[in-house]
């Protein structure tokens, strides 16, 4: 947990100073939720939460960093099972938009309110700070998926309602940003 932390804050850092690099190459986003499901399939089937992972058929290449992609995908897919009680479920699907890769994350978790939905892509902010707080979580996660996707020429957006679930989009363009 401590390492997962130092490694967010330095690329938190390289990202604000200017000195993140990006690894542009060409790949399919299947790899990519390959890789995401057999990561979080474990942490998905011990709370007994459905991961469905739908890619649109005319969705081919895209050109991106392959591993700052994993990582945002990485952060809004754990974090989806995370707030999502037992039998929930996780849909990840991914799409082509206007030559632009639309992804979206959605759960039937527990949803997060308008007025907190201001402060989710700040950093070291948790919506529950409380000492006894059920969720752990350094508060960077969110906030290094929207950096990430902004060097990417992206942006990411939240639609959510306490008790209803959320729905994390993000889009990035499918060439190499100019």
């Amino acid at each position: 947990h401590l390492l997962t932390l130092i490694n967010d804050i330095l690329d938190l850092s390289k990202v604000d100073s200017g000195k993140m690099q990006i690894s542009y190459e060409k790949f399919t986003i299947n790899e990519v939720f390959t890789d995401i499901r057999n990561n979080l399939a474990n942490f998905a089937i011990s709370k007994s939460i459905t991961l469905n992972f739908e890619v649109e058929a005319d969705l081919t290449d895209i050109y991106a960093d392959k591993l700052k992609l994993k990582q945002i995908l990485y952060n809004l897919v754990s974090n989806a099972i995370k707030f999502t009680s037992e039998q929930g479920s996780v849909y990840i699907s991914a799409s082509a938009r206007s030559n632009r890769l639309h992804v979206e994350v959605r759960d039937t978790g527990i949803g997060i309110n308008t007025e907190d939905q201001k402060k989710l892509f700040s950093a070291f902010t948790q919506l529950d700070s409380t000492y006894s707080r059920k969720y752990q979580g350094s508060g960077l996660g969110l906030v290094l998926v929207k950096k990430f996707v902004e060097i990417h020429g992206g942006r990411v957006w939240v639609e959510s309602e306490s008790g209803k679930g959320s729905n994390f989009i993000f889009e990035i363009p499918l060439c190499e940003a100019t």
